[in-house]
């Protein structure tokens, strides 16, 4: 067993807790950075001078 595998058992066994709220929090994050951007488009469109559909088409290819 690796010294980084070892630390890393170590460190569920210690803190199960903390193990899960940093999951749930990447998870939230995750998901909350796709619905910003959504809301964000009309913005952005504007700002760059381009159409609505060449500004959502990236940030709906990312998921």
């Amino acid at each position: 067993m690796s010294k980084h595998t070892h630390a890393a058992n170590s460190l569920r066994a210690a803190h199960p807790r903390l193990v899960e709220l940093v999951l749930a929090l990447g998870g939230f994050s995750i998901g909350t950075s796709e619905f910003v951007i959504m809301g964000l488009v009309h913005r952005v469109a504007h700002d760059l001078q381009v159409p609505i559909p060449d500004v959502a088409t990236p940030s709906a290819a990312m998921r």
